[in-house]
């Protein structure tokens, strides 16, 4: 915006497993770390429990002890790292890690597990992973009230796999942000990417699923159709896949439901204004 806050304050990315999203968040959450210009800046990961949060966490540890990218036509130095940079500090030894400090802004970067509190929380990043596995959303709301209160930049980011029919958080958030994508719902503060199996096209093809797996790579092509082809001899369970993007199920016209969330649909909002 013409202020330089962020464009959006929330934002829900759903799309099928194995699509990046935690590593996404964790390099989101690096960036506003200790890139974006905010002194004292907090980031925090949450989850279900410890376990869940810790998934995304522990990508942002591996991001920073990943040799730094090099610039066209160099090689790589396995030992320039953001950690042998001395850019950030990484509290914890290997898999026990559970902090990472960016020195220079006085910043900090953790995970903690669901209801977990902390003393006069300033967040400029809540990182919401796996909200199909939440049982309530409980802590959701409480972070979601803390980013409310800063008056400067601050977001919330959710990211989840389709949720299964019977995952209330999750199909109860998924339902809002497609509302908000398709202008039911006026939230201009919201972002939504929504990529599921098209329903439309039918959910035991290749091409039905495509749009729900938009980062693919050839030999997930070949999963994929491996998976199809044992999915077309099994009987229809509930809380499958199918069951959870069920039009008649979730209450939502089938087109509308199977489809990623086109430019058209965010009326080409930019991240910053």
């Amino acid at each position: 915006m013409s202020s330089g806050r962020m464009r959006f304050r929330s934002a829900w990315v759903e799309t099928g497993k194995g699509q990046a999203k935690s590593p996404w968040m964790a390099a989101t959450g690096l960036y506003l770390l200790g890139y974006y210009g905010i002194a004292r800046s907090e980031v925090y990961s949450i989850g279900q429990d410890r376990k869940t949060a810790n998934v995304l966490f522990k990508d942002a540890v591996a991001m920073c002890r990943a040799a730094v990218p090099a610039a066209e036509g160099e090689e790589i130095d396995d030992d320039d790292t953001l950690e042998n940079r001395g850019e950030v500090v990484i509290r914890g030894e290997g898999d026990n890690a559970w902090k990472i400090e960016h020195l220079e802004t006085g910043s900090k970067f953790q995970a903690l597990a669901n209801g977990e509190s902390i003393s006069g929380p300033r967040p400029t990043a809540i990182l919401a992973d796996e909200i199909h596995e939440f049982k309530a959303n409980d802590s959701i709301e409480t972070w979601k009230r803390a980013i409310g209160k800063m008056p400067g930049d601050s977001i919330m980011i959710l990211g989840t796999n389709t949720p299964a029919a019977t995952q209330i958080v999750g199909n109860d958030y998924s339902e809002h942000y497609q509302r908000v994508v398709k202008g039911e719902v006026n939230d201009d503060e919201a972002f939504a990417f929504i990529a599921r199996v098209c329903q439309q096209r039918g959910s035991a093809t290749d091409l039905g699923w495509r749009l729900g797996l938009p980062v693919r790579q050839q030999h997930q092509d070949r999963d994929l159709r491996h998976q199809l082809l044992i999915v077309a001899f099994l009987p229809k369970q509930p809380g499958t896949h199918e069951h959870a993007t069920s039009s008649q199920r979730l209450g939502s016209p089938p087109r509308a439901r199977g489809r990623i969330a086109r430019k058209s649909d965010v009326a080409s909002k930019a991240c910053f204004a």
